[in-house]
Formats: C-alpha cells, structure tokens, sequence
C-alpha cells in the first residue's frame, strides 16, 4: 500500500511537471494569426560557448520548453553572433528537432535574416529566397512559420519586398511574416505594400523591450502604442537585459551602476510579492504585465531557470511597483522635462 501510495505520488508530480503552464495567445487579432505561447525562446546561445552546443541537450530544451506550453522559438541564420561560428545555432536546432518525430509540428519557428556582414544588410529576392530555402534544409522542414527581416533594408524597394514574401506565400514556404528592429512608419509602408500584394499583412514586431531598456514605452517612441494600434503582440527580445551579440548580461552586470540600481529596485519589489531574490522573475513579470502584450524571448538555456522564469505568469505587479521599476530603467513619467534618452542607450 504505501510503495503504491509512492508510485501514485510520484506519477502526480511528474504530470504537474510536465503540464503545460504557459498559456496559448493569438499573436495578432486577425482571424488567420497563429496562436503561440505567451513565453517565447530565443537561440542566441545555441552553438556559443555559454549555451549548448550538443543537439540532446538542445532536443531536451525544446521538449522542456514545449511541455510547458512554450511554442515559439526565435531563429536567425546570424546566431551565435559571438562564442561560436555565426550560423551554427539554425542547423543544431534542426537537428535537435529531428531527434523527436511530430516536435516540428508542435512549435513555431520565427525565421530571421538579412544581415550580411559588418555594415550592411540585404532583403533582395534572391537574397531572401537563398536564406529561406537555407533554413528549409537545415530544419529538415517545408515551411517555416514566421519568415522575418531581421533588419531594415533602406535599399530595397518595398514594392519588391512584398512580391517577394508573397511568393514564398504562395510557394507555402513561409506562412506568416514579420519586422525586427523596424521604425514604425517603415513597418506601416510594408504593411501597406503586402496589402496591395494580396497578403494579409504582417502578424508581429520584434523589437528590444525590457527593464534595462523600456524605451518603447517611452515618451520619444511609439512602439508599443504603434503595436496596440496594428492589434500584434511584440516580441520582446532582451527581457532579461540580455546584450544582443551574446555577450555578458548587461542588467546582472555588477559592474554596471544602472544594472545594479535596477536589479536593487527589483529586489525590492521582490519582496514585497514575496519573490526573494529572484529579480529575473520578477522583470519578466514587469514586462508581462503591460497591456501591450508583449511575448518575452528568453534566452537562457538552463532547463531550472526557464522554468523558474516563466513563474513571472503568475505574478500581479501593482502600477507604483511598475514605476518603480520602470523609472530606474530610464521610463519618462514626467515625459521629455524629466527624460535622460541617453540613460537607457549606454
């Protein structure tokens, strides 16, 4: 009786485990918008060497991360930019994804590029077409569902851009499309031009939102105002403070004056919603709770942390608390009179 009392107790734990906990949400409020996880992953550290580089582990990753509803992950053929050979995340990922039949099917595959090299970036057709086809084959896949601009390409010709994702509309290879890092006005006049192709348009913006820098919320910007009005969730690249090329974490830098002023209000909020000493949980909750409805990526890689981390679902910030926070990441609440725009750029 009591080894069954074990066993049963045992099979609970192992199913509260391995239940998913992040909910499904629809990226955009159009009828043919994918839903995905409200916590999405990014593999900026796949392939680098303060991530993994060994395709069981990151199979384990992905089935970690899918067991708990996350759904989303964000690839660019540029990842890892530093700590490895630029590319080589995309074909570990495939390869990974090819240990577990059926596992292609239960995410989406946000599918960035266009940045060539130092100082210059190419949305070309060909260009495009030769990337698009590049992820195909490295995923073991036929179709991926968000192809993405990593960058603006002032050189290229909207018109052009929208013929060409049309194509790979038609051709199935790519079901969805979005921005990363665009200006507002851009992402309308590609919007437009999509429109004027026969696409529905774009489902997502992919931009940097975070505590270290909350600058899309802020008096000088519209980018969460800008995603509210198209009716997208953003993407949130750098929830954590992360530093873009892979480098050491800008927010959890003990050398960075700003990063330990934050990371001190954090605590402090911490404490007050009884989360001692886990500012990481409690900055993914600051991002979560804003009424854009961003999807923060998550870049670590340790299996206990992202689960620790997606606990911020649960937390309930109070307005005074988001302040707080907000207001030592360089947030303007008394707009430009109190503004120090070159606070959350250093």
């Amino acid at each position: 009786m009591a080894a069954t009392s074990v066993i049963f107790g045992l099979a609970t734990v192992l199913a509260m485990v391995s239940s998913a906990v992040v909910p499904q949400v629809p990226l955009c409020d159009r009828e043919d918008c994918p839903k995905v996880g409200r916590i999405a992953m990014g593999t900026l550290h796949l392939g680098n060497s303060i991530g993994m580089s060994n395709a069981t582990e990151i199979n384990l990753w992905i089935n970690a991360a899918v067991d708990m509803g996350i759904t989303l992950f964000d690839l660019s053929d540029v990842y890892p930019p530093t700590g490895g050979h630029p590319g080589d995340a995309t074909p570990l990922f495939g390869e990974a994804l090819a240990m577990s039949p059926g596992l292609r099917e239960k995410i989406q595959v946000v599918a960035k590029c266009d940045i060539v090299g130092a100082g210059w970036v190419d949305a070309s057709p060909s260009y495009l077409e030769s990337k698009l086809d590049w992820y195909l084959e490295k995923l073991h896949t036929d179709y991926v569902d968000i192809f993405m601009l990593h960058m603006p390409d002032m050189y290229v010709d909207p018109d052009v851009l929208a013929a060409t994702f049309s194509q790979f509309h038609k051709q199935g290879k790519a079901k969805h499309f979005g921005l990363s890092n665009h200006k507002s006005h851009r992402y309308d006049l590609i919007n437009k031009k999509m429109a004027a192709a026969g696409l529905k348009g774009l489902v997502t913006h992919e931009y940097e939102f975070s505590v270290w820098n909350p600058s899309a919320t802020n008096y000088d910007s519209d980018l969460t105002d800008h995603s509210q009005l198209n009716g997208i969730r953003p993407l949130a690249w750098g929830p954590l403070g992360g530093e873009p090329l892979g480098q050491a974490n800008r927010l959890f830098n003990p050398a960075s004056e700003r990063g330990v002023n934050i990371t001190r209000q954090l605590n402090e909020v911490g404490q007050e919603l009884g989360l001692d000493n886990q500012p990481d949980v409690v900055a993914v909750a600051w991002l979560l709770s804003h009424p854009v409805g961003a999807i923060p990526i998550l870049g670590t890689t340790k299996i206990e942390r992202m689960r620790n981390q997606v606990r911020a679902l649960n937390v309930t910030l109070t307005q005074k608390q988001w302040y707080n926070i907000a207001t030592k990441g360089g947030v303007c609440y008394l707009a430009d009179i109190q503004c120090n725009y070159d606070l959350y750029r250093k």
